[in-house]
């Protein structure tokens, strides 16, 4: 490999890669590399750390040979930082060495063998189509805080996606609590009549947010029997997908609500923030006293410290004492985005429904605390 390319696409596109490498504590010495790949007039980047790969692919701006080696990210990215804005970076392979110069500057970085590199290897894709960046990136920000996070239940420990008649619906859930989503994308790629779930991981759903932010309007999604990949841009995320069945989790949803709680958002989100000073450390509880048309909302801890807030608030029900794990609700006010939040309800011992409102695209799920 003998190539000059210029600093800046090389900076960029590794900021990006770094986030997907293994680092220097890894099992594996080799997953804190990322592989340098020449061909097709590019310079393609792949890094991974067993569970998701990145590859990007930037312009060279001159070729004397090809080939492929693997770098230490880390070293490799310094090195580019440290380099001037506008310089251009000359890259050559001798000797199990990549030997980096520039305006001067010159460093020489171990390589291993590119064969040991780990790949996802070669999958098909049996679904490719394009969607809005803005559209996924929303559906993932309304769900993603109710996924499962090292769960025994491993497939709780992801996000199901569901594809039907141009709706894409997603479901996290971690057992105490749902997060469900549904809107319709745009796309003249999905046959409509076909239907199609998924379970996405963790690491790769979070990883999706941070890719979408990327400015581009339209994003691809291409979906095997066991991978996804998210193609942005001069970009390709690939993930395994969990291969596990989600619970059914329409039968979580109330099948009626008798009482309906109205309050606006920002009102509970202070209220929630100001009780949450005197909430128990251990336990998370606070206490919510509804009666007519007022909300008391009541935190404690074992120092026997107490907190009340009073809300004036649209409710006609009977009177009624429930307990709330109060992360679980400053986590639904968080990302809904509508002025006024509707929790439905049933009894002080049965599951609450939370919608946004007037808009109602995501729907929440949470189980009361029994005092």
């Amino acid at each position: 490999m003998y190539i000059i390319i210029e600093r800046n696409f090389v900076f960029h596109a590794l900021q990006n890669v770094l986030g997907f490498v293994g680092g220097v504590k890894s099992s594996s010495p080799i997953l804190g590399h990322i592989l340098l790949e020449v061909r097709n007039n590019n310079l393609f980047m792949i890094g991974t750390n067993i569970d998701i790969e990145i590859v990007v692919y930037i312009p060279i701006y001159k070729i004397y040979d090809i080939g492929q080696i693997t770098v230490p990210a880390k070293k490799f990215f310094d090195i580019c930082r440290a380099l001037s804005v506008t310089s251009k970076i000359i890259l050559r392979y001798q000797e199990s060495k990549l030997f980096i110069s520039s305006e001067g500057s010159s460093f020489s970085l171990v390589t291993f063998s590119p064969l040991d590199f780990p790949n996802m290897g070669v999958w098909d894709a049996e679904i490719e189509f394009t969607v809005s960046s803005n559209v996924l990136r929303n559906v993932i920000e309304l769900t993603q805080f109710s996924m499962g996070k090292r769960d025994v239940r491993y497939y709780l420990n992801g996000m199901l996606f569901e594809f039907n008649m141009k709706n894409l619906c997603a479901v996290a859930t971690d057992g105490h609590r749902l997060a469900y989503c549904s809107v319709l994308i745009v796309s003249t790629e999905v046959d409509i009549n076909s239907s199609f779930s998924i379970i996405v991981p963790r690491k790769y759903v979070i990883s999706m947010t941070r890719m979408l932010d990327v400015n581009e309007e339209k994003i691809k999604l291409k979906i095997g029997r066991q991978n996804i990949s998210i193609v942005v841009g001069n970009y390709v995320v690939t993930s395994k997908l969990i291969n596990g069945i989600f619970p059914n989790y329409k039968s979580v949803f109330p099948k009626e609500s008798k009482f309906v709680l109205e309050v606006a958002v920002k009102k509970l989100q202070q209220a929630i923030k100001r009780a949450m000073i005197l909430c128990s450390e251990k336990f998370h509880v606070v206490r919510f006293l509804l009666g007519l048309n007022q909300l008391k909302i009541v935190s404690s801890n074992p120092e026997h410290e107490l907190s009340e807030q009073l809300l004036d608030v649209v409710y006609s029900g009977r009177d009624m004492e429930i307990g709330f794990n109060i992360y679980y609700i400053i986590d639904i006010l968080n990302v809904i985005r509508s002025n006024t939040v509707r929790f439905l309800l049933t009894d002080e011992h049965s599951s609450v429904k939370i919608v946004s409102y007037p808009m109602d695209i995501s729907v929440y799920i949470i189980m009361p605390i029994r005092l």
